[in-house]
């Protein structure tokens, strides 16, 4: 009887312990971020889970913004982390540090082909250009998740902040 015992109490431990050793460790942030389009005053807020990105809009910021950092630049239309491209990017919005993960916001704009009147239109010489903002976290410089905040027509000039 004791042998079993010793060996139920053995397995339990051993299944827990594994379970333990592949668990991701990982340290859930929540952070609040503030989006702004220039030129047609949308202005969105979030709350912002982290690491594995879950947005949900919010009524209003309640939190100090994050400092920025300067370790990411737009160049040739990419996101760069000293020589390494990460992402499509014409524009770094916000870019800080929090619990070693880095949050940046890029502003993407591309031209949009989807469906006969933007078809049409970019055929007569006047594409349809749309702004997308994605949010990224970046640790040990790999993405390690990408979120679509939005995605509008030609809105161009973008204002993002993050806060703790």
């Amino acid at each position: 009887m004791k042998i079993i015992e010793k060996t139920t109490q053995f397995l339990r431990h051993f299944f827990v312990s594994a379970l333990l050793l592949h668990a991701p460790i990982v340290c859930a942030s929540e952070v609040q971020l503030s989006l702004q389009a220039k030129n047609n005053v949308l202005q969105a807020n979030y709350s912002v889970s982290l690491p594995e990105i879950t947005l949900h809009k919010i009524a209003s910021i309640t939190g100090q913004e994050l400092p920025q950092i300067a370790r990411y630049t737009s160049k040739n239309r990419k996101l760069m982390l000293d020589e390494l491209a990460l992402a499509d990017a014409d524009e770094v919005l916000f870019q800080s540090e929090l619990d070693n993960l880095d949050i940046v916001i890029i502003h993407h704009q591309y031209n949009s082909f989807l469906g006969p009147l933007k078809l049409l239109s970019a055929m007569s010489g006047h594409p349809v250009q749309v702004d997308k903002i994605i949010l990224l976290v970046v640790k040990s410089k790999a993405v390690i998740e990408t979120k679509e905040i939005t995605k509008q027509e030609s809105t161009s000039h973008w204002l993002a902040y993050i806060y703790k």
